[in-house]
Protein backbone atom coordinates (compact mmCIF):
# COMPACT_ATOMS: atom_id res chain seq x y z
CA UNK A 1 0.00 0.00 0.00
CA UNK A 2 1.33 3.43 -0.94
CA UNK A 3 2.09 5.89 1.86
CA UNK A 4 1.24 8.82 -0.39
CA UNK A 5 -1.25 11.26 1.12
CA UNK A 6 -3.95 11.55 -1.55
CA UNK A 7 -5.62 14.36 0.39
CA UNK A 8 -9.13 12.89 0.23
CA UNK A 9 -12.09 15.22 0.40
CA UNK A 10 -13.41 13.36 3.45
CA UNK A 11 -11.20 10.56 4.79
CA UNK A 12 -13.97 9.15 6.97
CA UNK A 13 -16.62 9.23 4.24
CA UNK A 14 -14.87 8.85 0.86
CA UNK A 15 -16.84 9.38 -2.32
CA UNK A 16 -17.67 6.18 -4.18
CA UNK A 17 -17.78 5.87 -7.96
CA UNK A 18 -19.09 3.00 -10.08
CA UNK A 19 -17.32 2.68 -13.44
CA UNK A 20 -19.16 0.51 -15.97
CA UNK A 21 -17.29 -1.15 -18.83
CA UNK A 22 -18.82 -3.14 -21.68
CA UNK A 23 -18.85 -6.92 -21.96
CA UNK A 24 -17.16 -8.45 -25.02
CA UNK A 25 -19.21 -8.82 -28.19
CA UNK A 26 -18.86 -9.38 -31.91
CA UNK A 27 -19.23 -6.47 -34.31
CA UNK A 28 -22.16 -6.95 -36.66
CA UNK A 29 -20.47 -4.70 -39.24
CA UNK A 30 -16.96 -6.23 -39.34
CA UNK A 31 -17.26 -9.56 -37.56
CA UNK A 32 -14.39 -8.53 -35.25
CA UNK A 33 -14.40 -9.00 -31.49
CA UNK A 34 -15.12 -5.72 -29.69
CA UNK A 35 -14.98 -4.63 -26.05
CA UNK A 36 -14.24 -1.67 -23.78
CA UNK A 37 -11.47 0.90 -24.26
CA UNK A 38 -8.65 0.80 -21.74
CA UNK A 39 -8.04 4.54 -21.31
CA UNK A 40 -11.72 5.18 -20.67
CA UNK A 41 -11.44 2.95 -17.62
CA UNK A 42 -7.91 3.72 -16.44
CA UNK A 43 -7.80 7.50 -16.83
CA UNK A 44 -10.98 8.17 -14.81
CA UNK A 45 -9.80 5.51 -12.32
CA UNK A 46 -6.56 7.41 -11.74
CA UNK A 47 -8.30 10.80 -11.54
CA UNK A 48 -10.77 9.52 -8.95
CA UNK A 49 -8.40 7.47 -6.82
CA UNK A 50 -5.92 10.35 -6.64
CA UNK A 51 -8.72 12.32 -5.00
CA UNK A 52 -9.23 9.60 -2.44
CA UNK A 53 -12.41 8.24 -4.04
CA UNK A 54 -13.31 4.56 -3.89
CA UNK A 55 -13.90 3.03 -7.32
CA UNK A 56 -15.63 -0.22 -8.22
CA UNK A 57 -15.92 -1.75 -11.69
CA UNK A 58 -19.15 -3.17 -13.10
CA UNK A 59 -20.32 -4.46 -16.47
CA UNK A 60 -23.84 -5.11 -17.77
CA UNK A 61 -23.51 -8.90 -17.48
CA UNK A 62 -20.65 -9.12 -14.98
CA UNK A 63 -17.66 -11.42 -15.29
CA UNK A 64 -14.59 -11.17 -17.51
CA UNK A 65 -14.33 -8.18 -19.84
CA UNK A 66 -11.99 -7.73 -22.78
CA UNK A 67 -10.64 -4.49 -24.20
CA UNK A 68 -10.52 -3.42 -27.82
CA UNK A 69 -7.09 -4.50 -29.07
CA UNK A 70 -6.08 -1.06 -30.33
CA UNK A 71 -6.60 0.41 -26.87
CA UNK A 72 -3.92 -1.85 -25.37
CA UNK A 73 -0.57 0.01 -25.22
CA UNK A 74 1.18 -3.36 -25.76
CA UNK A 75 -0.60 -3.98 -29.07
CA UNK A 76 1.84 -4.41 -32.02
CA UNK A 77 0.03 -1.68 -33.94
CA UNK A 78 1.43 0.91 -31.53
CA UNK A 79 -1.89 2.77 -31.70
CA UNK A 80 -2.02 3.34 -27.92
CA UNK A 81 1.66 2.93 -27.07
CA UNK A 82 1.86 6.37 -25.44
CA UNK A 83 -0.90 5.52 -22.95
CA UNK A 84 1.36 4.94 -19.97
CA UNK A 85 -1.54 5.18 -17.51
CA UNK A 86 -3.21 2.15 -19.06
CA UNK A 87 0.12 0.34 -19.31
CA UNK A 88 0.67 0.85 -15.59
CA UNK A 89 -2.85 -0.39 -14.79
CA UNK A 90 -2.47 -3.49 -16.97
CA UNK A 91 0.97 -4.21 -15.53
CA UNK A 92 -0.31 -4.14 -11.96
CA UNK A 93 -1.76 -7.63 -11.29
CA UNK A 94 -4.12 -6.42 -8.57
CA UNK A 95 -5.65 -3.85 -10.90
CA UNK A 96 -5.62 -5.94 -14.08
CA UNK A 97 -7.53 -8.65 -12.21
CA UNK A 98 -10.44 -6.25 -11.67
CA UNK A 99 -11.60 -6.56 -15.29
CA UNK A 100 -11.56 -10.34 -14.98
CA UNK A 101 -14.20 -10.38 -12.25
CA UNK A 102 -16.47 -7.40 -12.79
CA UNK A 103 -19.73 -7.28 -10.87
CA UNK A 104 -23.00 -7.25 -12.78
CA UNK A 105 -24.90 -3.98 -13.06
CA UNK A 106 -27.76 -5.89 -11.45
CA UNK A 107 -25.73 -5.77 -8.21
CA UNK A 108 -25.08 -2.03 -8.55
CA UNK A 109 -26.96 -0.17 -5.80
CA UNK A 110 -27.19 3.55 -6.71
CA UNK A 111 -27.73 4.50 -3.06
CA UNK A 112 -24.27 3.12 -2.24
CA UNK A 113 -22.45 5.33 -4.77
CA UNK A 114 -22.06 9.03 -5.48
CA UNK A 115 -21.54 8.74 -9.23
CA UNK A 116 -21.69 6.39 -12.19
CA UNK A 117 -19.30 6.63 -15.15
CA UNK A 118 -20.02 4.59 -18.27
CA UNK A 119 -16.86 4.00 -20.31
CA UNK A 120 -16.86 3.39 -24.03
CA UNK A 121 -15.10 1.20 -26.53
CA UNK A 122 -16.71 -0.39 -29.57
CA UNK A 123 -18.91 -2.90 -27.75
CA UNK A 124 -21.49 -0.37 -26.44
CA UNK A 125 -22.53 0.44 -30.01
CA UNK A 126 -23.69 -3.15 -30.44
CA UNK A 127 -24.86 -4.03 -26.94
CA UNK A 128 -26.23 -1.06 -25.00
CA UNK A 129 -29.56 -1.03 -26.80
CA UNK A 130 -30.41 -4.18 -24.85
CA UNK A 131 -28.63 -3.21 -21.62
CA UNK A 132 -31.92 -2.20 -20.02
CA UNK A 133 -30.69 -2.68 -16.45
CA UNK A 134 -27.79 -0.31 -17.10
CA UNK A 135 -30.12 2.21 -18.72
CA UNK A 136 -32.39 2.14 -15.66
CA UNK A 137 -29.54 2.45 -13.16
CA UNK A 138 -28.02 5.35 -15.08
CA UNK A 139 -31.34 7.19 -15.03
CA UNK A 140 -31.74 6.47 -11.32
CA UNK A 141 -28.38 8.09 -10.59
CA UNK A 142 -29.41 11.14 -12.58
CA UNK A 143 -32.93 11.48 -11.21
CA UNK A 144 -31.73 11.23 -7.60
CA UNK A 145 -29.33 14.12 -8.12
CA UNK A 146 -26.17 12.06 -8.39
CA UNK A 147 -23.53 12.32 -11.11
CA UNK A 148 -24.39 10.33 -14.24
CA UNK A 149 -21.48 10.36 -16.70
CA UNK A 150 -20.68 8.61 -19.97
CA UNK A 151 -17.89 9.06 -22.47
CA UNK A 152 -16.97 8.25 -26.04
CA UNK A 153 -19.10 5.38 -27.40
CA UNK A 154 -20.38 4.82 -23.87
CA UNK A 155 -22.73 7.70 -24.67
CA UNK A 156 -24.56 5.17 -26.89
CA UNK A 157 -26.52 4.60 -23.69
CA UNK A 158 -28.14 8.03 -24.08
CA UNK A 159 -29.87 6.93 -27.26
CA UNK A 160 -31.98 4.56 -25.17
CA UNK A 161 -32.04 5.82 -21.55
CA UNK A 162 -35.52 7.03 -20.60
CA UNK A 163 -37.08 8.52 -17.50
CA UNK A 164 -40.06 6.91 -15.79
CA UNK A 165 -42.42 9.06 -17.88
CA UNK A 166 -40.89 7.67 -21.08
CA UNK A 167 -38.97 10.81 -22.07
CA UNK A 168 -35.40 10.44 -23.25
CA UNK A 169 -32.90 11.57 -20.63
CA UNK A 170 -30.66 13.35 -23.15
CA UNK A 171 -33.41 15.26 -24.96
CA UNK A 172 -32.84 19.04 -24.73
CA UNK A 173 -29.56 18.48 -22.86
CA UNK A 174 -26.10 19.62 -23.90
CA UNK A 175 -23.96 16.54 -24.50
CA UNK A 176 -20.92 15.29 -26.38
CA UNK A 177 -19.64 11.91 -27.52
CA UNK A 178 -17.64 10.35 -30.34
CA UNK A 179 -17.83 12.88 -33.19
CA UNK A 180 -18.61 12.25 -36.85
CA UNK A 181 -15.19 13.60 -37.85
CA UNK A 182 -13.62 10.98 -35.58
CA UNK A 183 -15.77 8.22 -37.07
CA UNK A 184 -14.64 9.39 -40.52
CA UNK A 185 -11.01 9.30 -39.40
CA UNK A 186 -11.37 5.78 -37.99
CA UNK A 187 -13.11 4.51 -41.13
CA UNK A 188 -10.47 5.97 -43.47
CA UNK A 189 -7.66 4.61 -41.32
CA UNK A 190 -9.01 1.05 -41.53
CA UNK A 191 -9.54 1.45 -45.28
CA UNK A 192 -5.94 2.59 -45.77
CA UNK A 193 -4.72 -0.38 -43.69
CA UNK A 194 -6.72 -2.71 -45.88
CA UNK A 195 -8.44 -4.04 -42.77
CA UNK A 196 -11.90 -3.01 -43.95
CA UNK A 197 -13.44 -2.84 -47.40
CA UNK A 198 -13.55 0.75 -48.61
CA UNK A 199 -17.02 2.17 -48.12
CA UNK A 200 -17.85 -0.06 -45.14
CA UNK A 201 -18.08 1.54 -41.72
CA UNK A 202 -16.77 0.38 -38.35
CA UNK A 203 -19.90 1.47 -36.49
CA UNK A 204 -23.51 0.52 -37.26
CA UNK A 205 -24.63 4.09 -36.44
CA UNK A 206 -23.07 7.32 -35.20
CA UNK A 207 -23.22 8.96 -31.78
CA UNK A 208 -23.36 12.55 -33.04
CA UNK A 209 -26.18 11.85 -35.50
CA UNK A 210 -28.19 9.82 -32.99
CA UNK A 211 -27.94 12.36 -30.16
CA UNK A 212 -28.96 15.18 -32.47
CA UNK A 213 -31.89 13.12 -33.74
CA UNK A 214 -33.34 12.71 -30.23
CA UNK A 215 -33.22 16.45 -29.60
CA UNK A 216 -29.96 16.75 -27.67
CA UNK A 217 -27.71 19.80 -28.10
CA UNK A 218 -24.62 17.92 -29.31
CA UNK A 219 -21.28 19.76 -29.09
CA UNK A 220 -17.66 18.73 -29.73
CA UNK A 221 -14.22 20.32 -29.51
CA UNK A 222 -12.62 19.00 -32.70
CA UNK A 223 -10.74 15.95 -33.84
CA UNK A 224 -9.20 13.94 -30.97
CA UNK A 225 -9.30 16.80 -28.46
CA UNK A 226 -9.86 16.11 -24.78
CA UNK A 227 -13.30 17.51 -24.05
CA UNK A 228 -16.18 16.95 -21.66
CA UNK A 229 -19.33 18.90 -20.93
CA UNK A 230 -21.55 19.07 -17.87
CA UNK A 231 -25.27 19.86 -18.05
CA UNK A 232 -26.59 19.75 -14.50
CA UNK A 233 -25.54 16.37 -13.14
CA UNK A 234 -25.31 14.79 -16.61
CA UNK A 235 -21.68 14.66 -17.80
CA UNK A 236 -20.42 13.43 -21.16
CA UNK A 237 -16.90 13.06 -22.61
CA UNK A 238 -16.09 13.22 -26.31
CA UNK A 239 -13.74 10.27 -26.84
CA UNK A 240 -10.94 8.13 -25.42
CA UNK A 241 -8.78 11.16 -24.63
CA UNK A 242 -11.51 12.67 -22.45
CA UNK A 243 -11.54 10.26 -19.51
CA UNK A 244 -9.67 12.47 -17.04
CA UNK A 245 -11.66 15.53 -18.13
CA UNK A 246 -14.91 13.63 -17.56
CA UNK A 247 -13.74 12.62 -14.09
CA UNK A 248 -12.79 16.18 -13.19
CA UNK A 249 -16.22 17.48 -14.17
CA UNK A 250 -17.73 14.81 -11.91
CA UNK A 251 -16.25 16.48 -8.83
CA UNK A 252 -18.43 18.91 -6.95
CA UNK A 253 -16.89 22.25 -6.03
CA UNK A 254 -17.09 23.07 -2.33
CA UNK A 255 -17.98 26.68 -1.53
CA UNK A 256 -16.56 27.67 1.85
CA UNK A 257 -18.04 31.18 2.04
CA UNK A 258 -20.62 33.40 0.43
CA UNK A 259 -19.52 35.64 -2.39
CA UNK A 260 -19.77 36.68 -6.01
CA UNK A 261 -19.34 34.26 -8.91
CA UNK A 262 -18.95 35.02 -12.60
CA UNK A 263 -21.58 32.91 -14.36
CA UNK A 264 -20.82 32.26 -18.04
CA UNK A 265 -23.87 31.38 -20.14
CA UNK A 266 -24.01 30.29 -23.77
CA UNK A 267 -27.08 29.58 -25.84
CA UNK A 268 -28.17 28.47 -29.27
CA UNK A 269 -30.82 31.17 -29.05
CA UNK A 270 -30.49 34.95 -28.85
CA UNK A 271 -29.84 36.04 -25.27
CA UNK A 272 -32.05 38.93 -24.14
CA UNK A 273 -30.66 41.60 -21.85
CA UNK A 274 -30.95 45.27 -21.03
CA UNK A 275 -28.95 46.02 -24.17
CA UNK A 276 -30.51 46.08 -27.60
CA UNK A 277 -27.73 44.01 -29.19
CA UNK A 278 -28.06 40.24 -29.47
CA UNK A 279 -25.48 37.92 -27.89
CA UNK A 280 -24.36 34.31 -28.17
CA UNK A 281 -22.77 34.31 -24.73
CA UNK A 282 -22.85 36.44 -21.62
CA UNK A 283 -21.19 36.59 -18.20
CA UNK A 284 -23.16 37.81 -15.21
CA UNK A 285 -22.27 38.26 -11.54
CA UNK A 286 -24.19 35.83 -9.33
CA UNK A 287 -24.18 36.02 -5.56
CA UNK A 288 -23.79 32.62 -3.88
CA UNK A 289 -25.09 32.27 -0.34
CA UNK A 290 -23.64 29.44 1.75
CA UNK A 291 -25.88 28.47 4.72
CA UNK A 292 -24.29 29.35 8.02
CA UNK A 293 -21.77 31.68 6.42
CA UNK A 294 -21.80 35.47 6.38
CA UNK A 295 -23.82 36.77 3.44
CA UNK A 296 -23.53 39.94 1.43
CA UNK A 297 -20.40 41.25 3.11
CA UNK A 298 -19.81 44.99 2.68
CA UNK A 299 -16.70 44.37 0.58
CA UNK A 300 -18.74 42.21 -1.83
CA UNK A 301 -21.34 44.94 -2.23
CA UNK A 302 -18.58 47.51 -2.78
CA UNK A 303 -16.98 45.37 -5.47
CA UNK A 304 -20.15 44.91 -7.49
CA UNK A 305 -21.03 48.57 -6.95
CA UNK A 306 -17.72 49.54 -8.53
CA UNK A 307 -18.52 47.37 -11.53
CA UNK A 308 -21.93 48.99 -11.98
CA UNK A 309 -20.51 52.49 -11.56
CA UNK A 310 -17.81 51.79 -14.13
CA UNK A 311 -20.34 50.44 -16.60
CA UNK A 312 -22.53 53.50 -16.13
CA UNK A 313 -19.57 55.84 -16.71
CA UNK A 314 -18.69 53.90 -19.86
CA UNK A 315 -22.28 54.19 -21.15
CA UNK A 316 -22.49 57.91 -20.39
CA UNK A 317 -19.16 58.79 -22.01
CA UNK A 318 -17.46 56.57 -24.60
CA UNK A 319 -19.86 53.71 -25.40
CA UNK A 320 -20.91 53.48 -29.03
CA UNK A 321 -24.72 53.68 -29.05
CA UNK A 322 -27.36 54.18 -31.71
CA UNK A 323 -28.79 57.45 -30.39
CA UNK A 324 -28.87 59.82 -27.41
CA UNK A 325 -32.13 58.17 -26.36
CA UNK A 326 -30.44 54.77 -26.33
CA UNK A 327 -27.59 56.18 -24.23
CA UNK A 328 -30.09 57.59 -21.75
CA UNK A 329 -31.96 54.27 -21.59
CA UNK A 330 -28.80 52.33 -20.83
CA UNK A 331 -27.69 54.86 -18.20
CA UNK A 332 -31.08 54.52 -16.53
CA UNK A 333 -30.69 50.75 -16.60
CA UNK A 334 -27.36 51.01 -14.78
CA UNK A 335 -28.82 53.46 -12.26
CA UNK A 336 -31.67 51.03 -11.59
CA UNK A 337 -29.15 48.23 -11.00
CA UNK A 338 -27.28 50.40 -8.50
CA UNK A 339 -30.55 51.21 -6.73
CA UNK A 340 -31.40 47.49 -6.48
CA UNK A 341 -27.97 46.77 -5.00
CA UNK A 342 -28.33 49.59 -2.48
CA UNK A 343 -31.72 48.26 -1.42
CA UNK A 344 -30.31 44.77 -0.86
CA UNK A 345 -27.48 46.20 1.23
CA UNK A 346 -29.94 48.10 3.43
CA UNK A 347 -32.13 45.00 3.90
CA UNK A 348 -29.14 42.83 4.82
CA UNK A 349 -27.82 45.38 7.29
CA UNK A 350 -31.05 45.12 9.30
CA UNK A 351 -30.57 41.35 9.89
Amino acid sequence: MSVRDVNPVDAKHPKRVAIVIANPAISTTTGWPVGFWWSELTHPWLAFTERGYEVEIFSPDGGRCEADALSDPRDPSGYSETDLISLGFISTPKLAALVETTRSVTDLAPEAFDAIVVAGGQSPMFTYEHATELQAKFVTFHETGKIAAALCHGTALLRYARRADGSLLAADRTVTGFANIEEDYADHATWEMGALERGKHLMPWRIEDALKSIGANYVQAGLWRSFAVRDGNLITGQQNFSGAETARLSERIAATKSGWLAARVTSREQILSGFSTSMGAHSSPVYLEVPGKATFAPEDAAAIGTIIDGARTWVETIASVASPAERARLAAYMASSQATLDKLVRERSRH
